[in-house]
């Protein structure tokens, strides 16, 4: 295939036949991606929870050797668990290290089961598969609940294939707010007590003093300025 690409390019004489040629494998190339995150989930599907039950009740009547298996989560609550030694599998299958291919599956598990709207997406070949896998990760990796999920599945998926992670990421602390306000609470006061100031004591000026580090909060920052004392305005001042 390389080659046939490679004589195909020599053909081209145009630049816009370039650009044509270009845009044709970007389209190809997002194709066969979200045709591998449907697989990531039909291998995940092959290897539930429940094939490591069965694999025990061999093991216990006699039937087969020894199995030390265990079902991982991968994505966020409610997606389905999958057999651990398969993901070892399917990562060396498509090139990726252990852990690579963990995030993988899991970002594939992760639309489909709880990001039904990009999931739908992907599929219909609307939004290359990157960009849902981006939002997918920010999902798992804050362990959003069902409900917090949802949120952010329905107010991204219609703007997916132009949003940025900055976006992606007032979404997921919108949702967190909303649906799970215990988790921002504890936030907001790990935050305040993570204010404090550092003495660096390695470092030390010619007039003997030492650099300081203040790390504040915005709340906190604007209360030290209001008690900061300030200089009086001369009558001539205007």
């Amino acid at each position: 295939m390389e080659a046939t690409a490679t004589l195909s390019l020599g053909d081209l004489d145009a630049p816009a036949e370039v650009l044509a040629f270009a845009r044709e494998q970007r389209v190809v190339a997002d194709r066969a991606e979200a045709l591998l995150l449907r697989a990531a989930v039909v291998w995940a599907d092959q290897h539930p929870a429940e094939s490591l039950e069965a694999a025990e009740v061999l093991r216990t009547s006699g039937y087969a050797g020894g199995f030390g298996d265990t079902a991982v989560p991968v994505a966020g609550p409610g997606a389905p668990l999958v057999a651990e030694f398969s993901i070892a599998e399917f990562a060396a299958a498509v090139g990726l290290s252990t852990e690579a291919g963990k995030r993988y599956v899991g970002q594939a598990l992760e639309l489909r089961h709880r990001l039904p709207r990009l999931w739908k997406r992907v599929t219909a070949g609307e939004l290359p598969a990157w960009k849902a896998r981006r939002v997918a990760e920010q999902t798992i990796s804050h362990a959003l609940t069902p409900d917090a999920a949802a949120h952010v599945d329905r107010h991204v998926a219609p703007v997916a294939h132009r949003v940025r992670p900055v976006v992606v990421d007032r979404l997921v602390d919108e949702a967190i707010a909303r649906h799970m306000p215990e988790v921002a609470d504890a936030t907001r006061r790990a935050a305040a007590e993570g204010r404090h100031f550092t003495i660096d004591h390695d470092q030390v000026s010619f007039a003997g003093s030492r650099r300081g580090v203040s790390s504040r909060t915005p709340r906190s920052a604007a209360k030290v300025e209001e008690r900061r004392p300030r200089p009086e305005r001369s009558e001539g001042a205007g």
